[in-house]
């Protein structure tokens, strides 16, 4: 079995103001994401994004909104990927979204042997994105 390499870890952030007619004041959210390329013997496999929504004030996150992660683009029909869980939630006042996947190698949506995982997550404040992670085992 060939190891895998991780690299391409791609990092944004984006944020928005909304103000609900329901609402007494504007609610602030922010959108993070975090995208990861796993790359086997130097070719592209497989792109996978986690994507998290939360409010925040000043004082740092308030709520989770959404978390959702995803194959944004597979290069290889030979592999594989299905996604095993996802979460997002909010400890010291900062966004934690993390999601786990694994892959084998078959075609379609039959996987015929299981070769490992990927994890990728995303930490966001206040500002937007603080850090993430993508890794393969």
């Amino acid at each position: 079995m060939a190891k895998t390499a991780v690299s391409e870890i791609e990092l944004s952030s984006d944020s928005m103001n909304v103000t609900a007619s329901s609402l007494s004041s504007s609610s602030a959210y922010r959108i993070v994401t975090n995208t990861g390329t796993m790359w086997v013997l130097g070719i592209p496999v497989t792109e996978y994004v986690i994507e998290g929504k939360y409010y925040y004030n000043s004082d740092g996150v308030t709520s989770v909104i959404y978390t959702k992660a995803y194959v944004s683009h597979n290069y290889n029909p030979a592999v594989v990927t299905d996604k095993v869980w996802e979460s997002g939630y909010v400890s010291n006042k900062k966004y934690y979204g993390d999601a786990m996947f694994y892959y084998k190698i078959g075609l379609g949506s039959i996987g015929l042997g299981q070769l490992g995982n990927v994890y990728i997550g995303v930490v966001g404040n206040k500002n937007g994105v603080e850090s993430g992670y993508f890794y393969t085992k």
